[in-house]
């Protein structure tokens, strides 16, 4: 696990090198708040798809019929909701560089 999570904080870190290329530091903490919010709205909506193609595949199981789509579409989803996740963790580490270097400059 501490593997894993170091290799996450790398793309982590990655993710909001290149979104820092595509898109200034945020003007503002609501700026931040958004952006962030809209990244934690992605992942959600990645989540419950998760959810509901487990459910389905569930039907599949009971059925005795083959769930291997359904899974399928279960991997496909993660490996979505997990990118998502990487960006939150990126906009949420620019918002706290926002926020630190707002306190180093009110420090001057």
């Amino acid at each position: 696990m501490t593997y894993m999570k170091s290799y996450l904080e790398y793309l982590a870190d990655a993710e909001l090198n290149r979104a820092n290329g595509l898109h200034p530091a945020f003007a503002s903490a609501h700026e931040g708040w958004a952006v962030l919010l809209e990244e934690i709205r992605e992942l959600s909506s990645e989540t419950h798809a998760i959810e509901d193609m487990h459910q389905l595949a569930f039907a599949d199981v009971m059925q005795d019929r083959s769930a291997r789509d359904g899974i399928a579409c279960v991997y496909e989803t993660a490996i979505r909701a997990a990118c998502e996740a990487i960006q939150v963790a990126a906009m949420a580490k620019k918002y706290i560089a926002m926020e630190e270097s707002q306190h180093e400059q009110a420090l001057r």
